[in-house]
Formats: structure tokens, sequence, C-alpha cells
């Protein structure tokens, strides 16, 4: 190359950066390219007889395509969007660093595409070769990926993912910013809530009791987003407000709900008035405990296959049945409970949603012994339990769809993992190993690059949603996306950790989250199902 054809005084690392965050763009289209052509292929191609998108084999590939495409979609996307909002060169690197893992693995996806259209994606008659040697070409291109681990597990600075609300807000949200900060200071000056390990809805300083959630629970800032006057009926721009003012203060624990956060809208929205101000201030205040009576030994997933069976009785209802997998019943004041209430109607249809006692004669909980040691799921037996008509929310058999609510707030509160630190343990064994740091920080850097395209994922929801757009299924997509950060964060750390995974407890703990893992995996819906959701649902693929 002559002289003359070189460019001087560039910022090499900026052109670099620029260049990765615009060919992972390339590449992520590449694999919403495939997704489209597969589920047509999948809608329309027949064998036996049926449409070949009816086999959940290929329902779950289809799936899996789009789950990673999107993540790759949201992690290009940040990175262009960093590379023009930031100064900062270490956020670069990072939003650059997930891109280029998030796209990676884009040439073997081509070619799980191809394998689900058949013999006719690997001839030069369908245009999926060209897609295919395009995004081997690029990806090979990036460079080895263990380069950009191994460069964002030793970065310093964690990656910075947020909504960013601007310097200019109306005069409404001006005022609510200045209500919520007051607020805040206030509670900030109070003494700190004591008694977690004894708190009614568990431990944890997020439990506590006292004048701190007290103050919080009144002004409305424990569940923003709930209508007042539980709430303050705060758009998805002001709950961000709230998120921001929090995170001001780092000595104020901000107070949740527990289970209860995936049962109280149901009872907002279906509730009386009554059962609203008997439940709702107290379960705020931390005073009341909650558990979810949905899962039985006998429906699995197949959750509309339940058995216990409610009977019209005097004044209200007669229930009998067995639950299993009840996080916190030990514990619970109250619970959510899905029983039958007409056997001759489709299995959907002929569902109640009650609330149930927990102290109600006839209720017997079996708390079982994990893997782990711990305790937290019960077997809850019901034999001819009581609960007053009021205590039904809902029509008789209107519970289905109330059940339905209630687990799409699960699904959100449960990819709220992605927030944790699956790192913790190798973040402790790079800072004091002596060799072998190498594999340490590409795996560090694996694992920060997935959960850094899970949070882009949620930012461009949050915009979306603050654009006034409806919400859309990013909650199946990141629950299984998590699931799979899960099982690798926990290969990898058992793979480093060396000795450590052979201590039960250990310093850094190794062993014991990782015996923890099922409850994370299976909460919420296992991976299978919510594959099944995003192939039939999202995807549009034929059912059976």
């Amino acid at each position: 190359m002559s002289g003359a054809a070189l460019l001087t005084d560039v910022d090499t690392d900026h052109v670099t950066n620029v260049t990765v965050a615009f060919t992972a763009s390339v590449v992520a289209g590449i694999m919403q390219w495939c997704v489209r052509t597969v589920t047509e292929h999948l809608r329309t191609r027949e064998q036996f007889g049926k449409p070949i998108g009816t086999f959940q084999a290929m329902q779950h590939k289809a799936a899996m395509l789009l789950v990673n495409s999107e993540l790759a979609t949201a992690a290009a996307w940040d990175a262009v969007r960093t590379l023009s909002s930031s100064d900062d060169p270490v956020q670069h690197r990072a939003a650059v660093a997930t891109a280029v893992v998030a796209v990676a693995p884009a040439p073997g996806l081509v070619l799980e595409a191809l394998t689900m259209l058949g013999a006719i994606g690997f001839t030069w008659e369908h245009d999926l070769h060209l897609y295919w040697r395009r995004a081997t070409s690029l990806a090979a291109s990036l460079g080895p990926v263990s380069r950009w681990t191994r460069e964002l597990g030793g970065l310093s600075t964690p990656r910075e993912l947020k909504v960013d609300l601007g310097s200019e807000e109306d005069t409404a949200d001006s005022a609510f910013r200045a209500h919520v900060a007051d607020v805040l200071d206030r509670a900030s000056a109070l003494p700190e809530d004591t008694g977690g390990e004894d708190a009614p809805q568990g431990h944890g300083r997020e439990f506590v009791t006292g004048a701190r959630r007290d103050l919080l629970a009144e002004a409305g800032l424990i569940a923003p987003h709930w209508p007042a006057p539980w709430g303050c009926d705060a758009t998805v721009r002001r709950l961000l407000v709230v998120d921001e003012e929090f995170a001001r203060r780092l000595g104020l624990i901000r107070p949740s709900v527990g289970i209860a956060e995936w049962i109280l809208p149901t009872i907002i929205s279906a509730g009386s008035e009554d059962l609203q101000r008997r439940f709702i201030p107290e379960t705020l205040r931390g005073q009341l405990a909650w558990c979810q009576l949905f899962s039985e030994p006998g429906a699995g997933s197949d959750l509309a296959s339940l058995s216990t069976r409610a009977v019209r009785v005097d004044g209200g209802w007669q229930i009998t049945g067995h639950k299993i997998w009840t996080s916190s019943a030990h514990r619970a004041d109250y619970g959510a409970l899905l029983a039958r209430t007409d056997p001759d109607a489709p299995k959907h249809r002929g569902i109640g949603y009650f609330i149930v006692d927990m102290r109600s004669p006839g209720i017997e909980v079996h708390q079982i012994t994990q893997a782990s040691g711990r305790s937290e799921f019960n077997e809850v037996f019901l034999t001819d339990v009581f609960v007053p008509d009021d205590m039904l929310l809902g029509g008789p058999t209107s519970g289905w769809q109330l059940a339905i609510s209630t687990m799409a707030h699960e699904r959100v509160a449960i990819s709220g993992y992605v927030h944790i630190d699956r790192m913790g343990a190798l973040r402790n064994l790079v800072a004091t190993a002596t060799t072998e740091r190498e594999p340490i920080l590409q795996a560090i850097g694996e694992i920060d690059a997935y959960t850094n395209a899970l949070k882009a994922l949620g930012v461009r929801e949050t915009l979306r949603l603050l654009d006034g757009q409806p919400p859309g299924p990013t909650s199946s997509i990141a629950k299984v996306a998590t699931n799979v950060m899960l099982r690798r964060a926990a290969e990898l750390t058992l793979g480093l950790a060396g000795r450590l995974a052979l201590e039960q407890s250990s310093e850094p703990a190794v062993v014991a989250p990782y015996l923890d893992l099922p409850a994370e995996l299976i909460g919420g819906g296992t991976t299978e199902i919510q594959l099944n959701i995003i192939a039939q649902m999202i995807l549009g693929l034929p059912r059976k």
C-alpha cells in the first residue's frame, strides 16, 4: 500500500471499535434473516401430513435461534449506541467486546438454520448459503473470541447499562423526582430497620420491617408502578426516576415484598376493595408473607391439568388437593391457590383463583430438603379447607387468565437474576492467582459479555415502553437466556475453581450456589416450557 493511501492522525482504537460494532450489526442482521426464513419454512413445509413447525424439536431450535438473534441484536445495538453517546474508552471496549462474543456463534447458528431447512438450504438455489458464508467470514474478521473475553474479563470498571433519561424533564416529572428524593432523604435519616432474620417475608435486609419501610410504603415507593394508594401510578419513566434516586443513596436498602410481587397485582386487578385494604398495606410494610400454590405432583409444567378440587359449599368453597414446590409456604400467612371448580369444563376454563389463609384447618405444610441442604420448598396438603366466597378472585372459572397474569409477573421478577454477579467466585480467584490467570479472565469475560447482552436487551425493552409501545416478548426470551447464562457460569466456575469445588462451604463460595441452581432454572417455568411459548406465541409456529 502506498504512503498516500494511509490515513494519519487516526485514533486506531476508535476505528477498530467502530468497525467491530458495524460488523456485529451486519452479523446480527443475518441472524434476524435466518429467524424469519426458518419460521416461514417451518410454517409451510409438511412432513407426515403436518407442518414440521408442529414438531417440538423444530420449535425449540427455532426458539433458541430467536433468543440468540435477540441477544446479538441487543449487543450490537448497544455497541453502536455506546460509541456515539459515551466518552469513556473503557465502556467503549466493554460494549464492543460484548458484541463480538454475542455474534461469534453466528456461523454455527446459521448452520443450524440450514439443517432446519433440510437439503434445500444446502444448495446454491437458496440464498442461505450466501448468508452462511457471510456470517463465517465476518465472525472470523473480528479475531479470536478468547482475546475479547480475556480483555473484557480484565477490565477494572464494570459495564454500565442503563437508560439515560437526559437532563430535561417536564414539570410533572421534575416534581415527582423532588418528591421521591425528599421521601428517600427522610427515610435515610431514620434508624436502619432491623430484624431481617425474623422478618415474616424472609431473610435479608430487603425484608426487614420498621420505620424506614413504613415511610416508603406510605409514600408508595415500595411498588411505585402499582396504582395509588398502594403505589404511585408510576409510568416507565417515573420508575426509572425511582431507580436513579435509590441508586444515589447506597446506604438505603430498597425493600422487597418477595413472592407477593407476583400475587398482589392480581389482587389489585381482580380483588375487591375490602381485600385490597386487608392485604396490601400489611404486605408492603413487611408484616404478611405469601406463597404461590400452583404446582402439583401430577401436573408438572402442564399447570392446567391440576387436580385440586374446589367444591361450592354454604358461604364459600371446600378445597382438597396436594400442592408441591411451594416456595416459602412454611412461613407464609396467605397463598394464591388454583383449584378446579368445574371438572366438566375444558381444563383451562374450569379453574378458580383463591386466596387461602395458610393457618386454616386442614392445611399441612411439609418442608422439602433440597440438594443444597436448604428447605425453601414445601409440599402442601389441603383436606376440606374452607375458603370464603370473598376470597375467590374473579369468577369461579376465570382463574386461568388470572394465573397467566401472575406467572407473567413471576417471569419478569426472575429475569432480574441477571443483575446478580455470577462470577464473584472467579473474581476473587483471579485477584489472588499468581498463575493460570488467563483462563479465569476469559471465563469472567464470557459471562460478563452474556450478562451485558441480556442487560442491553432489557434496556431496549425499556426504551420501547418509554416510546409508548406495548410490552414485547422480552420476559420469555430473557428467562431462557438467563438459564443458559446460569448454567454456563456454573460450569466455568466449577471447572476453574479446582479444589474449592470439593468443599460444601468455601470462601469464595463455589459449590453452595451451584447446588441451589435448579431452583433458579426451574422457577418461573422450565426452559422447555419457555421455548414452547416463544415458538408458538412469539414466532407463531403451529401447535400440534
